[in-house]
């Protein structure tokens, strides 16, 4: 592949994916459904379909505008509409109004002999039948204690600017300071494990502990627990998970032009956004906010809209805080946010201070958006008896998912390299530009190979581009930046030998400017006091304890620890381990929630056991958080209680 700087006239599909549904059809609180059913997926939004027909019906009947017909029946109810195969349809009955692109099944239009009789074939297959609610939009579960929503950026999203060491302080002091409240503030601390509990750590049960005694903060166990989560948290934060006043929103093209489309009433002029204008009740207007979609991988990604209030937007969509309104008439919008369409895709919409947004509208003014001239690849499958067609799909879509996050990682080493030359005065570099203008149209078509193919070897790609890539050196060894130590392996996977062997250095990029501003922490203020844990326990006696159920339920959450690092160990997904690993949690709490009764001597005595140094029981928190699960009743009666905080 070469990147070639020209004019070109971009074409892209204006209302792809998307669809309009009667806003009284929708579920309190949501705006967007994305519906699925036999060949055919959309993302519909709440309109006013019928106000606005009515609007129309009244205005063509007033004959207030040159542009509408006085030729329509007074009675609004005659009043009929065409649809795409010029079928006759009463205006008034209309709730659902979609596109071509959602309606999959046209693909195979030659199996009836043409579009409009796949179309009445579809119809009727579907009629009896309702639409699958495949997701909604959502609003972020950031925010601060004033309710300013928020959420995070990616590594990517932030090394793709060349952000500086000030503007890296300001976007991440808010979090330095979290991390030192997670320090030395006891409730701040439990308040954040509390929020991050989930079916595999304990928590839940730690919070549960804190509630009941205070000092369980004191134990070394406590202490070591505490030590790891900050420890995980920075490391979180170092991988570019700042929080920014902003949220994800599902984009919406062009929907007052839609609305005028479906009645043919639209000449291809934009009505209410122009240009870079958004339209979203999240933000305040006549503002710039800036815009990041997944995936991102360079400056020509980055979006910059300013927000301005469409009445007429208003009056016929019922659209939530999460829907942003974006314009892409003689505005190269979706190439821009690589390739994307309006099927329920997001959009991360900030609202940064002002010095960043200055950067952004520069890159967007200097750098070109990139666009994938490469032909797709049509190619005919067999559904044979031996599955071969079936097989060859399936290791294409799976060598996709892996190529993706491939692309995007050596696409930031190159951005590295370039902010790094940028940084020393070598304006311009045009060769690692072009590259990354390759690599940005390689992360679309990884993407892509889920629905199309196309005319070039994608693996073969990559590794040329691997290839080309240089790193500074030091006795011929590549070193990375500071930041891939925290984001992982060469690949975005799981980690290798060859992983452990890499050698990193500072580039002078955002993500390293990240990593050293948080290894810059203060230490936590010196605890003094100091507790055993067995202080904690209840004084009962333990001699009725059934040491035969103990000695079982040890055994249980050893063999738990070996299937969990089993799982680790192997090569599956992030997401395929967290699956695997609940479902072992799962089954062991099931069994001893329906075969183990555990007394109160029992309980005490096999917490005892677990805590005690000399018995070297590898995985005290998991044990206490099984127990816990398995009686909270009896687990909490083991501790004494008390209300002493320091």
């Amino acid at each position: 592949m070469v990147s070639e700087e020209e004019k070109v006239t971009v074409r892209n599909n204006l209302f792809d994916g998307q669809s309009m549904l009667e806003a009284n059809l929708f579920p309190d609180g949501k705006s967007m459904l994305l519906l699925r059913h036999h060949f055919f997926k959309s993302a519909a939004f709440a309109t006013n379909i019928q106000k606005f027909f009515k609007d129309i019906h009244k205005r063509m009947i007033d004959a207030e505008d040159s542009m509408y017909d006085k030729e329509v029946p007074l009675n609004y109810n005659k009043w009929e509409i065409r649809d795409m195969f010029n079928n006759p349809i009463r205006a008034s009955k209309v709730k659902f109004i979609f596109t071509p692109s959602s309606l999959k099944i046209l693909k195979f239009s030659y199996i009836k002999g043409s579009q409009k009789n796949m179309y009445l074939h579809w119809q009727k297959l579907i009629f009896d039948e309702s639409f699958g609610v495949c997701k909604t939009e959502k609003s972020t579960k950031f925010a601060t204690k004033d309710n300013r929503i928020m959420h995070q950026t990616s590594y990517q999203m932030l090394n793709s600017m060349p952000l500086t060491v000030a503007n890296i302080a300001k976007l991440a002091q808010p979090q330095k300071e979290y991390l030192m409240k997670l320090k030395d503030d006891h409730d701040g601390f439990i308040d954040h494990i509390k929020q991050k509990a989930n079916e595999l750590n304990g928590n839940e049960m730690l919070a549960a502990l804190y509630e009941r005694n205070h000092n369980i903060v004191y134990t070394d166990l406590f202490k070591k627990f505490r030590r790891e989560e900050i420890s995980k948290q920075k490391k979180y934060i170092q991988k570019g998970k700042i929080l920014v006043k902003g949220d994800y929103l599902t984009l919406f093209g062009n929907p007052l032009e839609y609305l005028y489309h479906a009645i043919g009433k639209f000449d291809g002029q934009s009505i209410s956004l122009h240009k870079n204008e958004i339209y979203t009740t999240l933000f305040d207007e006549d503002k710039e906010y800036v815009g990041f979609r997944n995936p991102h991988t360079a400056p020509s990604n980055v979006f910059v809209g300013i927000n301005k209030k469409a009445e007429n937007i208003d009056t016929y969509f019922n659209l939530s805080d999460n829907i942003v309104c974006v314009n892409a008439i003689d505005y190269n919008l979706q190439n821009k946010l690589s390739g994307c369409d309006y099927d329920s895709d997001t959009l991360l919409l900030a609202d940064f201070e002002e010095s960043i947004v200055k950067i952004a509208k520069e890159l967007d003014a200097e750098y070109k958006v990139c666009i994938n001239q490469i032909d797709s690849n049509p190619k005919m499958y067999i559904l044979d008896k031996d599955n071969k067609s079936h097989a060859e799909v399936d290791n294409i879509l799976s060598s996709s998912q892996r190529n993706i996050g491939r692309v995007v990682n050596l696409a930031q080493l190159y951005m590295s390299s370039y902010w790094d030359e940028e940084s020393k005065g070598n304006k311009g570099n045009e060769k690692l530009l072009r590259a990354i203008n390759i690599l940005t149209v390689l992360s679309g078509i990884a993407i892509d190979m889920s629905k199309k193919l196309y005319k070039i070897d994608l693996q073969n790609e990559i590794n040329i581009m691997q290839k080309q890539l240089k790193l500074k050196t030091v006795e011929g060894k590549d070193l990375k930046p500071l930041f891939w130590k925290v984001n992982g392996s060469k690949w975005g996977g799981k980690k290798s030998e060859e992983d452990d062997k890499e050698i990193y250095t500072k580039y002078e990029t955002a993500m390293d400017y990240l990593c050293e501003y948080f290894e810059e922490i203060p230490n936590a203020k010196k605890m003094k006091k100091k507790v055993d844990f067995n202080e904690l326990l209840v004084d009962e006696k333990i001699a009725g304890a059934d040491r035969k159920k103990r000695a079982t339920i040890l055994k249980q959450v050893e063999e738990l620890t070996r299937q969990i690092n089993k799982i680790n160990s192997g090569n599956l997904g992030e997401e395929e381990k967290k699956v695997a690993e609940i479902d072992k949690v799962r089954k062991l709490k099931f069994k001893i929630n329906a075969k183990t009764k555990i007394t109160e001597e029992t309980m005490l005595s096999t917490i005892k056991y677990a805590v005690n140094p000399e018995n070297e029981f590898k995985q005290p928190l998991r044990l206490l958080k099984v127990l816990y699960e398995a009686n909270k009743e009896t687990f909490l009666a083991a501790f004494k209680e008390t209300s002493e905080k320091e």
